[in-house]
């Protein structure tokens, strides 16, 4: 049998208590903020990544996505209306508008064939302390 004194008991677990708050701390990394999670998702949704472009859409847009045919399905029809065949190679932040849990962050989306879009916005909502795309009509 092994005696542990009680001081050394309380070092250990705040020993132990520190380390899972860093690590917590630095498995999460910072939040993303609104022009990060626009980018990645028209990046993702540019190249065929539905699944995980679809992380970035708040509940109520996946539920629109989704509604008729299910998220990723609905999320390649948005692509093949919105981008055709093109695929975009940057988005370009014309601007980000952080209101509470609600942000608006107009961009240009540049195609790897030398063309780009218009400027256009999407609203994002913050949902569980993340950034999501919503719906915005």
């Amino acid at each position: 049998m092994i005696l542990v004194r009680e001081e050394d008991k309380r070092e250990l677990l705040c020993s132990l208590v520190v380390f899972a708050l860093l690590l917590s701390i630095v498995g999460c990394g910072a939040p993303k903020s609104p022009s990060e999670i626009v980018t990645q998702f028209y990046l993702l949704a540019s190249k065929g990544n539905y699944g995980s472009g679809s992380k970035h859409l708040s509940s109520d847009a996946k539920l629109m996505f989704g509604l008729f045919v299910g998220v990723a399905e609905g999320m390649k029809q948005f692509a093949s209306e919105e981008f055709g065949s093109q695929v975009i190679r940057r988005v370009e932040i014309l601007s980000e508008r952080v209101s509470g849990d609600q942000a608006e962050v107009r961009y240009i989306l540049h195609y790897t064939d030398g063309t780009k879009g218009s400027a256009d916005s999407d609203v994002l909502v913050k949902e569980k302390g993340q950034w999501k795309i919503g719906l915005s009509w």
